[in-house]
């Protein structure tokens, strides 16, 4: 595993956009249109394999500027969408923070569901944020004195050996 950047000066406010495990799909649909476009003999079919990929074209502006992004400072962290704050928390407000250093994956509750932040483990959820190495290491150095390392963020605990000793003998 390669080092980690050095993290920007903590003055500085910085940016992780929320990206979905399925940002690729709209261009391979993208794609499809404009193949069946091209090679279409009907002119119905190519007029509508053109229309979708106008739309789906449309549909990835959309995406791109309405996309959440997390906003981290020595203030605290917030979410913006469109240019928009949508909220706030200040790190004070921290009430209790999990992570899993094997997963780079932390769980910050600060009392409100709806603002607590979750930076997923790398795999089996359908978003996560671009440059997540300097994000885990960034969230931690604000909130390091209060995480609990846990095995599992979901506080469900790993199969003890002598219960996997059991189902191996079967």
């Amino acid at each position: 595993m390669s080092p980690l950047p050095p993290l920007p000066s903590s003055s500085s406010p910085q940016r992780f956009a929320l990206l979905s495990s399925t940002r690729y799909l709209l261009w391979l649909a993208l794609a499809c249109a404009a193949l069946l476009g091209a090679f279409a003999t009907l002119p119905w079919l190519r007029l509508s394999a053109l229309v979708a990929a106008g739309v789906l074209i449309g549909l990835s502006a959309l995406s791109l500027r309405y996309r959440p992004t997390l906003v981290v400072d020595d203030e605290g962290y917030a979410v913006e969408s469109a240019g928009r704050r949508r909220f706030s928390v200040a790190w004070s407000a921290v009430q209790h923070v999990r992570h899993d250093p094997a997963e780079q994956a932390l769980y910050i509750d600060c009392g409100v569901p709806a603002h607590n932040l979750l930076l997923p483990p790398q795999a089996g959820y359908a978003f996560g944020f671009e440059q997540r190495d300097v994000l885990y290491q960034r969230l931690l150095s604000y909130v390091g004195e209060r995480a609990e390392i846990v095995a599992r963020l979901d506080g469900s605990a790993a199969p003890t050996t002598a219960k996997a000793d059991a189902t191996a003998k079967r």
